[in-house]
């Protein structure tokens, strides 16, 4: 989160993701920014491929239980980790087929 004083600049769509949050979930502007702001890390990391109501719904479930923004970004390197000592589907196919034989 931001230091006291400082001020994040949000996109457009990060803008978007708060004003889901006033809309959809009640909350206060002013929460519903800090929320993002609290979030923005992660949000960044995703990107922006979903619709600005599913990150905010994403957001407020995350925060109703207790995922902080560096547990979830953990969560995302390990998935990440784990994708990357994927041998894939290929060397799987190919050892079954020979097992078959």
């Amino acid at each position: 989160m931001a230091t006291p004083g400082t001020r994040v600049r949000l996109s457009a769509y990060e803008r978007g993701i708060a004003e889901a949050l006033v809309r959809g979930w009640n909350y206060e502007p002013l929460a519903a920014r800090e929320l993002v702001v609290e979030y923005i890390k992660v949000i960044r990391r995703l990107g922006g491929y979903e619709s600005c109501t599913h990150y905010a719904a994403l957001i407020d479930r995350a925060k109703r239980a207790g995922h902080t923004p560096s547990m979830w970004i953990q969560r995302i390197v390990d998935i990440e980790q784990g994708e990357a000592m994927d041998r894939g589907i290929g060397e799987e196919q190919s050892r079954h087929y020979l097992q078959s034989k």
